[in-house]
């Protein structure tokens, strides 16, 4: 098991990408604090009646307060902190810019990128003590690019992959590793959202819209949940110990620099 012994905390882990992360990390045997502002505990239910570890953290990414007392939480529960992933995040609005409003900017801003920024200087003040660490930020293939009517999403991933290598430059001395994973179009329901509010923006039916954005990656797909599961583990593990400051595509091809 590649993450034995290891305790990882995981923002936004009780849905989606964050569930299927904190999923895998379990399953190579961390003890996982799935970090989130709603949950039920079903996950880490889930986890535990299959024998792994995990424990639900109540955290509100946006809320500095929130952010150190979930990680207080943290070390007096578990006593130490290995890895981070900032996977907390929202998408929207889809909207232009010019109808983008100034609090959905920010709100976006906020909870995306600021809230990155704190959980990671969290993080760090347990785990530079112990002079290691892996910190891996969920950024998306937008942090490359450009889209319409997303502009306050991708302003937030760009920030994201700047915070990453300026992070990973800051702690190497430490012995911590910085790196950000670039998901494509990932099938969970968050998507299936952003694709109906895209098609509703221009005009198309779901299933239009969503057969011109699978066209755009050579693969011609989604790409699955369990795939960035299996990079986040690689990228959180020592199998990745010569690796900082990356920005990793995981976009069925979609982007490739």
């Amino acid at each position: 098991m590649k993450l034995m012994g290891k305790v990882a905390c995981v923002t936004g882990g009780a849905q989606g990408i964050g569930a299927a992360i904190a999923t895998r990390f379990a399953e190579e045997g961390a003890y996982v604090a799935i970090a989130d502002i709603n949950s039920d505990g079903e996950l880490e239910r889930g986890l535990v009646a299959r024998g792994l570890k995990a424990t639900t953290v109540k955290m509100d990414v946006a809320s500095e307060a929130s952010v150190n007392s979930a990680f207080g939480v943290i070390q007096e529960k578990l006593g130490k902190l290995d890895i981070l992933v900032n996977n907390a995040g929202i998408g929207t609005p889809v909207a232009s810019i010019l109808d983008t409003s100034p609090e959905d900017w920010e709100r976006t801003l906020r909870i995306n990128l600021t809230g990155t920024l704190m959980c990671t200087r969290a993080a760090l003040r347990l785990m530079i003590p112990c002079k290691s660490g892996s910190i891996l930020n969920i950024s998306s293939n937008v942090g490359k690019r450009g889209v319409p009517l997303r502009s306050a999403y991708v302003a937030s991933k760009w920030g994201m992959n700047g915070l990453t290598q300026t992070a990973a430059l800051e702690v190497a001395q430490h012995g911590i590793r910085v790196n950000a994973l670039l998901p494509g179009n990932v099938d969970t329901p968050h998507l299936t959202e952003v694709v109906q509010m895209h098609a509703d923006a221009d005009g198309k039916t779901f299933d239009e819209f969503s057969t011109m954005l699978k066209s755009l990656s050579p693969m011609n797909r989604y790409v699955e949940l369990e795939e960035i599961g299996k990079v986040a583990v690689f990228l959180a593990s020592d199998d990745s110990s010569a690796m900082t400051g990356q920005l990793i595509n995981v976009s069925a091809g979609w982007i490739m620099y």
